[in-house]
Order: C-alpha cells, then structure tokens, then sequence
C-alpha cells in the first residue's frame, strides 16, 4: 500500500514538474524580407476579446504610456517602439497575442498593367446585352484641356485650352473619399470651394502620417485626386498623407492612418471596411 502511494505521488510530482518547465507556444512573428525594417517598431495583433490592459498586465509593462505606442482597435492591436527583449521575451509569450510584425517601410505601388490586346467577343454576354444606362448628363464650364479629353468624340478633335466638360450629374454625391496618399493641394483648380480637405489627426503635435507637411511634394497624391473629382465632381476629397515627398511611408503609420479614419467614419456613418495585409495574413473587418 506504501508502495503504491509512493508511486503515485512520485508520478504527480513528475507531471507538476513537467508543467513548470515546459515552454508556452510564443506568438507568431514575421520578419518582412526584401523591405527595410523599422528601427525597434513593431505591430502586435491581439487575439480576438484580449484586451491592451489584459497584454499589459502579462508583460508587466505599461505600453500605453509610451509616446510611441498607438491603439488600433479596429484590428484589436498597436504599433509601438520596443526592444527586441520586450518583445521575444515578452510580448510573444503573452497567449492573448496572435501575431507580432516588424514594421517596414513602403513605397508608392508601381502603375498597374493592363493587357490592351483583350478583345470584347461578339459572343459574349456584354456584347448581347441590350440594358441601357439611365442618366442626366450635366455640362461643366471652363474645364481644362486634359479634362476635356476624356469626352471628345474623336482622338483628332483640337482641343481649346479650357472649355465644357460633359459629366454624369450629381456622380459622387454624399461620397466621402479619403486619399491615402503622399498629400494633396487643397486648393488646387481642379477642387471645388470646400471640396477638399485635410484630414484632422488626433495628435495636434503630427503635422502628417508622414511626418511632414500635408502638402504633396511628389506628385502622385494629387493626381490621384484628380481622377477621383473627374469621376466623381460631387464627391467629397480628404487628404490623408501616408507617404512623404519621396513616395516612402512606414506600414505601421498606415495601419495607424486607416484606424484613424475609420474612427472619423464612425462619427458620419455607420459602416466602414478596412482592409490590411500583415504580408502572410489577411485582416478585414466591418466597423
């Protein structure tokens, strides 16, 4: 009987040791190759119902009074500046963690490509389809040139310097559409009066997600805001600058960039969509 105890005790005592001395399944980390990483900037997701407290009481450290440390709820995360210790060390042990990235830098995206040799069949549903568009056609005066193109009726026609534009009436009404971008003119011709806008960041003291005024010294952020108020010139235009005048921004200002505005969105309306790539994993989410 005393033999039989002391088994049975010796065989708790093993499985209690066990317990203490094996290692807990630290969160995934990904380390972006072909990028340049951040200095000590970093993006943790947080497992679904965890809790910024809950990761902060775990580690032993609170995260939220670091300057560099910003909340991202629409993805239940944050991005902020650690050293390699606090995060292996730490932060991955936490089990309300789901994935920790390092931060990186991006770059304007390269003009898509389009295969100009794809034809219409004759045969196919969209050559069949006798459905007609309904829509008034509304006339916009003293446009230029480069807008006047896009309606002549043939590529040999002159074109004046400025002149009337033929549009579809009231194409973007009640549209708001956020330019993330290397910054925008808010004054510029092609903007009606109070069209345009810079967005509001919570921080006064951050003149830009970039880092720099909100202003566009590259290039790319105007002319893509002038495709949208030539496809929608009732639309609404605000500037969110994620991209500074060399075309660079950082991953981790932009995923701040669209909780940021999803936040605004919230106060006007009562959906927004953001979609993020943590490089191999796919986040979307209602809001």
């Amino acid at each position: 009987m005393r033999a039989l105890v002391a088994i049975l005790l010796l065989s708790l005592q093993t499985r209690w040791v066990r317990g203490l001395t094996t290692p807990t399944l630290k969160a995934r980390y990904h380390r972006p190759e072909g990028v340049e990483l951040l200095d000590d900037e970093y993006i943790v997701l947080l497992r679904p119902g965890y809790t910024i407290e809950a990761d902060c009481e775990c580690i032993g450290r609170d995260l939220q009074k670091d300057r560099s440390f910003h909340h991202l709820d629409s993805i239940n995360g944050y991005t902020a500046q650690l050293n390699s210790n606090t995060v292996h060390d730490l932060i991955r042990n936490d089990p309300g963690v789901r994935l920790v990235e390092h931060g990186f830098k991006v770059q304007n995206v390269q003009p898509v490509r389009t295969n100009s040799s794809e034809n219409v069949d004759d045969a196919s549903p969209r050559a069949k389809s006798k459905h007609t568009k309904r829509w008034d056609i509304h006339h916009l005066q003293y446009y230029w040139w480069h807008n006047i193109q896009i309606s002549v009726e043939q590529k040999i026609d002159p074109l004046p310097d400025s002149g009337n534009v033929d549009v579809l009436k009231g194409a973007g009404t009640g549209a708001v559409i956020y330019v993330f971008d290397t910054g925008i003119q808010i004054d510029h011709g092609w903007f009606r009066k109070d069209q345009a806008r810079d967005f509001n960041l919570p921080d006064p003291s951050q003149p830009s997600f970039a880092y720099e005024d909100m202003k566009d010294h590259h290039g790319h952020g105007i002319h893509v805001a002038g495709i949208v108020v030539q496809a929608a010139p009732w639309s609404i235009v605000v500037n969110v600058k994620a991209m500074n005048g060399d075309g660079e921004g950082e991953y981790p200002g932009t995923l701040r960039a669209l909780n940021d505005v999803i936040t605004e969105h919230k106060m006007s309306k009562p959906k927004a969509r953001l979609v993020a790539r943590f490089r191999d994993q796919h986040v979307s989410r209602n809001t």
